[in-house]
């Protein structure tokens, strides 16, 4: 495994500071694609590279991982936003301070695709980022999310976590096509969460899938590429051995041009899917959420 300390370059500049992770293999000046991860609550980008083992992930596959740092100046509990409508909009607030990193990045390296990812907190915040930069990621990665402006106070935000938005979810999949509409991008989406979540309830997920379905065929305005249907195409049963069971749902489109898969883990609790003992919020017994995030995003 990866010691995180001796993985990083760190950088500070004046929109925030965030730590890169370039894999040994990796050729300078060659193009290689970019895995944005978003930490949970309490965490920081070492934690949630020590629990995700997305390093692991890169070295094998040659991609550069970049972990944003949300400081305790900002939120206490060192969380993302996601709930304040502040930080809901393009151009504006931490989707903004995001996308100026990976500018940064881009100062210095040859970046061709770029995906985004997170847990809890880092994964509503993901989604929110991918969701009104459209243009700017080829995939989105959410573990144990929200989906979009599923809350806009912070009193809504606990309603939300524990309940499931109050909202309808074709509805705030209209809110965000209303502000991404002029991009016309279909982000392909993974979807992963515990059925023993506690933390945010699973009915997030299934608005979340929701949600996306319904922006993906707002976008589709000339219907060349088809209706993605409500219900999956594909339904398979796996088991990690000598762990979890667990269930993916694959929707697509007819023509098979975008894809999103919803994977639930049974029995998992407020948990990285895989990753290693020695990070917080992690499940070992689950399936690696980083491996198969990355192999869904590699065949789009």
């Amino acid at each position: 495994m990866i010691k995180a300390e001796e993985s990083f370059e760190e950088y500070e500049f004046k929109q925030g500071s965030y730590y890169l992770y370039v894999p040994p293999n990796n050729r300078p000046h060659e193009k290689s694609p970019l895995m944005v991860v978003l930490h949970g609550c309490t965490q920081n980008p070492f934690t949630i590279a020590t629990a995700t083992e997305m390093n692991d992930t890169a070295r094998q596959n040659n991609f550069l991982v970049l972990y944003p740092d949300q400081p305790r100046s900002e939120d206490s509990g060192k969380c993302w936003g996601w709930h304040d409508a502040d930080h809901q909009e393009r151009g504006k607030g931490e989707p903004r301070k995001i996308v100026s990193m990976i500018n940064h990045v881009k100062e210095k390296y040859e970046i061709s695709d770029i995906y985004i990812t997170g847990l809890s907190a880092g994964a509503a915040m993901a989604l929110i980022v991918g969701g009104v930069y459209p243009d700017l990621f080829s995939g989105i990665g959410v573990v144990g999310g929200l989906p979009y402006k599923a809350a806009q106070t912070k009193s809504e935000r606990a309603l939300a976590m524990i309940n499931g938005p109050q909202h309808d979810a074709e509805k705030m999949g209209e809110l965000l096509y209303e502000k991404t509409a002029v991009y016309n991008k279909r982000v392909p989406l993974i979807v992963f969460h515990g059925t023993y979540d506690r933390v945010v309830h699973p009915i997030n997920a299934n608005k979340l899938i929701k949600q996306w379905i319904t922006l993906c065929n707002l976008m589709n305005k000339n219907g060349k590429d088809g209706i993605i249907p409500s219900t999956p195409v594909r339904t398979d049963k796996r088991a990690v051995p000598v762990g979890k069971t667990y269930k993916i749902e694959e929707y697509e489109s007819p023509d098979k041009s975008i894809k999103i898969h919803y994977v639930t883990i049974n029995s998992m609790l407020h948990s990285w899917p895989g990753g290693s003992v020695k990070g917080t919020f992690t499940d070992p017994l689950a399936p690696s959420a980083s491996e198969m995030m990355w192999n869904f995003f590699n065949q789009q």
